[in-house]
């Protein structure tokens, strides 16, 4: 008698507490099937799920303790009572599994997303210029949005960076443009941190920074390839040319090999339009 036929739940029920289903119903449908099936009723809430896997659990060992003796007298014997009681051992097992799973999922407090307040950059004494160090990343922009939150009366930066990613040097020069800030190189400013340089109002370089220029290329030949390098070079040097730069040194930026750094010198960068004011 299966407890899927109509009436016969209860009968089910009581006839396996009274140990009298054969083994091979008891351990696959009585042990197995029915703690399976408690783990269906764990969105319930803890203590609903608690006292449900218990009372299972009692009538699942009872009725296979009970029901182990008497398989003794079947053409298995003891392998029939030793089936039994390994199930019985390992419904044990999984029921406080599933008791503890279910207590730790409801109990435990997910861990917290760090969400403190970027960094804050270094600023002059008088407050209107703030000085943008490092590799070219995202946080740095993080750190240079919360800069200019703090201090609104910024209104120049001083770059000094050797480079990072070039998608995060177009969102620091996107915040640069937004500011309408002016950007300037005492130190040097290579690579991607010529995006961002390219972004200020206006655009000075003093006696001994320097500017460094390169065309692009993937860092890893192992990366995945998701965009294409040229397709990229054409939209920055778009943009050089949007910012007032001459065709020509945007072509000796693009045709400097990716391993290299093109240094222009002072005149080269006023009559490439790089610099829009002279230190």
């Amino acid at each position: 008698m299966l407890p899927f036929k109509p009436g016969g739940r209860v009968q089910y029920l009581n006839s396996h507490w009274r140990g009298e289903h054969p083994w091979g119903q008891i351990v696959l449908i009585n042990l197995l099937v029915f703690r399976w099936g408690v783990e269906l009723f764990a969105s319930l809430g803890f203590w609903v799920f608690l006292t449900l896997s218990i009372s299972v659990l009692v009538w699942q060992v009872t009725g296979s303790l009970r029901a182990a003796p008497r398989a003794l007298n079947d053409s298995s014997g003891l392998y029939s009572a030793l089936a039994i009681y390994s199930g019985v051992l390992f419904v044990v097992a999984w029921s406080a599994f599933q008791i503890f799973d279910v207590a730790a999922r409801q109990f435990t407090r997910p861990e917290l997303t760090d969400v403190s307040e970027p960094r804050l950059l270094e600023i002059s004494e008088d407050g209107r210029t703030v000085d943008l160090s490092g590799n070219i990343d995202f946080s740095l922009n993080a750190a240079l949005k919360a800069t200019l939150r703090a201090h609104p009366s910024i209104r120049a930066i001083d770059l000094n960076s050797e480079g990072g990613n070039v998608f995060a040097g177009r969102a620091i020069a996107l915040t640069i443009a937004s500011s309408k800030l002016a950007t300037q190189v005492t130190d040097r400013c290579y690579s991607a941190c010529t995006l961002a340089f390219m972004a200020g109002e206006q655009r000075s370089v003093d006696g001994i920074g320097e500017l460094g220029f390169h065309g692009y290329a993937f860092d890893n030949s192992q990366r995945v390839q998701t965009f294409d390098v040229n397709e990229q070079e054409s939209l920055d040097g778009g943009y050089f040319l949007s910012r007032g730069v001459t065709e020509t040194f945007v072509n000796r930026v693009f045709k400097t090999d990716a391993s290299g750094l093109w240094k222009p010198n002072r005149r080269d960068l006023e009559d490439g339009g790089v610099i829009t004011t002279n230190d």
